[in-house]
């Protein structure tokens, strides 16, 4: 009782006995019974073995005897005394007497057979020798056998013929082996001669191989093909034996082998085909009597298991109480230090034990964490503050922030500023959480450090949530290594895109000798990267880059091309419109940055006031959503962008103007609820592959969307999936995943967010919440 209650506090104790006494009884049971089955089929196979050597023993003694009656019945057929019997009409009755003296003589010295019939196919008549029932014309035998051979397709040449000379015959009374002239089928009309073999003859030889080779329960079956036992040394229900292997014969398989259930009891059975046509050997053994001895072994085996694991589980019992001292006295030891969360004696001590040192672990952790984040957080302040207001900063300052804050930069050399922005920012920060942008950013950081950091010393910092800025100094003048410098933020670039499929460009401000300088660097590297308006996404900007544009000062859209502009809306004179518009984004191309800018917002005006012309005069008035496309020119990129925005809304204007759209419009609007409806659970379904379908531009079919039914064709595709997704959770029992691809979903958060957005509750939640309704 003692030892019960020990254990049962001490639940590792426990467990290392149990795992122990488990082990134990799976090896030992394992060991058994892999041990039995392997003994099993080793005797099995054994004795299939043995029974294909004895059906083969049997086998070959029939074929010599087949070919002892073969050369029997020849040399007889040959004879110069019997051959007239065949043939002649008339015999004299001395001769007759003397040939059938003759055969008697022959059956008389030859044990095996039975009698010689010579078969006179004129007169239909037999004459016998030896079997004296035969003899007489008119007995049962000697009809049986005239009716036999003259039935042409009953008689077979030189082959046992199994016989009943009496309808009350329970047996076979002999074998017939018929030799005959015609090389095919027998004629009745002619002669034959028809040794027939006691049966004793051919069933002795099975019995002798029966009693040398064999069990004495097992026991052999003579069958033809059509499963029909012609001789079985035990007394069987042999019909099932004929249901058993008339498949099998009919297959025409030469040998077989097989464990059926027969009359009850489970046999095993082998057969082989004789070389006597149509004829096989079939060896039947009980299972149980084959596998006694196995099954004497197993039981053994039982017996010696049971002790064993007894002995097992006492020595068990003393080795888990010498593995179990070290773990107690640890537990003692954090007990006594107060290390210990808490009483274990609910849990098991490993359990315990790391449960405290996760604790002990994480507070390390949190602590290393804190003063990291806190370093993190004041080398990022120091490096701000050098980038926006260096000139506040004196000479031991820069000094003390270098030496106390670990910032990698020379106190003494030149200095460069590089902002990094992540192109098509706006986008992207829409689709994705403030909590990824800032992992791009941590991302680029480290990149950006690492790549620049090998050939010099550089720092970095996120400044707002659009761009990073760095600092890069050299103890030499970096104005003749600038363009190593262009060549380590290419590869900044080309990495930052390999790895996170992001774009993100870069300006690089002049050298400057002192670092009161930074700041004026940092202001000049943010002016220099408005331009990546004109020089597109990943593009490397720098002074002399954009030096021409600053000083351009030229009109932001010349006064002919406005007027053609005007000219081309009101005329639907594409080509004119499309000439004029690339005139002018090559023109603001060469401006500087505000001249573009007030082009961004001039030409959208210019459009407006066209259309209000026009639609004075109209029935039904052009509708283009000018403050849609000004708004979206604005967070554009790239020059590019804007250009496609133009011709996009130009497009737009001139179609309007051509066509009547009402009745269109709902054509189109019911097209893409279709092809949504059609095709959500593709995860590529977006304005674009829509509007592909449709072969219209993805702007035009997005604004006609929006204007018939108040809401965006991504709005309306997720709101389709969202309505699938739910019906699914509520009927289907696929989980969460599943129905996230079948509606088309490529991000689980995404899902999650949207799910939660729309209905208050996450997937799995509203599942929840329907099967407890329900």
């Amino acid at each position: 009782m003692r030892l019960f209650k020990i254990y049962q506090s001490k639940k590792y104790l426990l467990r290392i006995l149990l795992s122990i006494s488990v082990l134990t009884v799976i090896f030992l049971v394992g060991s058994s019974a892999t041990l039995f089955y392997t003994s099993k089929n080793s005797v099995i196979e054994m004795q299939k073995e043995y029974n294909e050597a004895t059906l083969a023993q049997i086998n070959y003694n029939i074929n010599s005897m087949e070919e002892i009656a073969k050369n029997m019945v020849s040399a007889l057929f040959w004879d110069v005394q019997l051959k007239p019997l065949m043939s002649n009409q008339e015999l004299l009755v001395f001769d007759l007497t003397n040939k059938i003296h003759k055969m008697d003589t022959v059956v008389s010295t030859t044990s095996f057979l039975d009698s010689i019939i010579v078969y006179n196919g004129y007169s239909e008549r037999i004459y016998a020798g030896g079997n004296s029932a035969l003899k007489n014309q008119g007995s049962e035998q000697t009809q049986q056998m005239l009716k036999f051979l003259r039935n042409s397709d009953a008689v077979q040449k030189m082959k046992f013929i199994p016989m009943k000379l009496k309808e009350r015959s329970t047996g076979i009374d002999v074998f017939s082996y018929v030799m005959y002239d015609s090389l095919g089928t027998f004629n009745p009309g002619e002669g034959a001669l028809v040794l027939n073999i006691k049966p004793e003859w051919l069933f002795n030889n099975i019995k002798l191989i029966n009693g040398l080779g064999l069990k004495k329960e097992s026991s052999l079956l003579l069958m033809n093909s059509e499963g029909q036992v012609l001789y079985a040394n035990k007394s069987y229900d042999l019909f099932q034996y004929q249901d058993l292997f008339s498949g099998s014969f009919q297959e025409n398989k030469s040998d077989g082998y097989m464990i059926q259930q027969v009359g009850g009891q489970k046999q095993i059975i082998s057969y082989s085909k004789l070389i006597i046509p149509d004829w096989y050997i079939v060896s039947v053994q009980p299972y149980d009597a084959v596998i006694h001895n196995i099954e004497q072994i197993r039981k053994t085996t039982i017996g010696l298991t049971i002790l064993f694991l007894l002995l097992s589980i006492i020595a068990a019992m003393f080795v888990s109480r010498r593995l179990y001292k070290p773990i107690d006295k640890l537990i003692s030891q954090i007990q006594k230090n107060q290390f210990g969360i808490g009483d274990h004696s609910s849990k098991d001590e490993l359990a315990y034990l790391s449960e405290v040192y996760s604790k002990v672990v994480d507070n390390l952790h949190d602590m290393k964490k804190m003063q990291r984040d806190n370093r993190d957080i004041i080398d990022s302040y120091y490096i701000r503050q050098l980038l926006t207001s260096s000139m506040a900063i004196s000479q031991e300052q820069f000094i003390g922030i270098i030496r106390s804050n670990r910032v990698k930069i020379q106190e003494n050399g030149s200095y460069v500023v590089v902002v990094f922005t992540i192109d098509n920012f706006r986008k992207i920060s829409h689709l994705l959480q403030p909590s990824q942008m800032k992992l791009f950013h941590f991302a680029i950081l480290n990149i950006a450090e690492e790549l620049i950091g090998n050939r010099y010393c550089c720092v970095g910092a996120e400044m707002r949530s659009d761009h990073l800025a760095f600092i890069v100094s050299a103890e030499h003048d970096l104005d003749e290594t600038i363009e190593r410098l262009k060549e380590q933020v290419l590869l900044v670039q080309e990495t930052v895109h390999s790895y996170y499929n992001i774009m993100i460009s870069a300006a690089l401000s002049e050298r400057s000798f002192h670092f009161t300088d930074i700041s004026k660097q940092y202001h000049q590297a943010q002016q220099i990267m408005m331009y990546k308006l004109v020089y597109g996404r990943q593009a490397l900007l720098s002074l002399d880059s954009v030096e021409e544009n600053m000083l351009n000062t030229s009109e932001s859209i010349p006064p002919e091309l406005e007027k053609r502009l005007i000219e081309g809306i009101k005329s639907d004179d594409a080509m004119l419109l499309e000439d004029t518009l690339e005139k002018l984004i090559r023109h603001n191309a060469a401006c500087n940055y505000d001249q573009i800018m007030t082009a961004i917002t001039q030409i959208p005006l210019i459009i407006r006031q066209t259309l209000k012309e026009i639609n004075q005069n109209r029935v039904q008035p052009i509708e283009i959503d000018i403050n849609g496309v000004s708004l979206s020119m604005l967070e554009m990129d790239s020059l590019d962008d804007i250009h496609r925005q133009l011709w996009q809304t130009l497009q737009d204007i001139i179609q309007q103007k051509r066509s009547g759209l009402d009745d269109r419009n709902d054509i189109l609007v019911e097209t893409i609820k279709e092809i949504v409806k059609q095709n959500y659970s593709d995860v590529n379904l977006s304005l674009q592959s829509i509007a592909s379908m449709m072969k219209l531009s993805a702007d035009y079919v997005g604004r006609l969307f929006r204007k018939n039914e108040l809401i965006s064709v991504a709005d309306y595709i997720n709101e389709v999936r969202l309505g699938i997704a739910r019906e699914l959770l509520e009927h289907k029992n696929h989980s969460v995943y599943e129905i996230m691809v079948q509606t088309g979903f490529a991000n689980q958060s995404y899902f999650f967010r949207l799910f939660k957005k729309k209905l208050g509750c996450t997937p799995g939640e509203y599942r929840l919440k329907k099967s407890l309704q329900g």
